[in-house]
C-alpha cells in the first residue's frame, strides 16, 4: 500500500492498482514492452493478476 492515497507521479489520480498497471504515464514505457511480450493479456487487469506468466513479466519489467 502506498503512504499516501494518490499517485507521486499523477497527483490527481488515486493510486490503485488498476491505476499502476493500465494508466500511470510514468510507466508508460514498461507498459509497451509487456505489450510486446503478452499482448491482449497486458491490457486486461484480470489477466494480469491472475496468469502466473503475466505476473512473473509485470515484476521483472515494472
Amino acid at each position: 500500500k502506498a503512504p499516501k492515497p494518490y499517485c507521486p507521479h499523477c497527483p490527481d489520480r488515486r493510486e490503485t492498482v488498476q491505476h499502476f498497471l493500465l494508466e500511470c504515464l510514468h510507466y508508460e514505457q514498461s507498459r509497451y514492452q509487456l505489450r510486446g511480450k503478452l499482448r491482449e493479456r497486458a491490457r486486461r487487469i484480470e489477466s494480469l493478476l491472475a496468469d502466473p506468466a503475466c505476473t512473473k513479466h509485470i515484476f521483472k519489467e515494472l
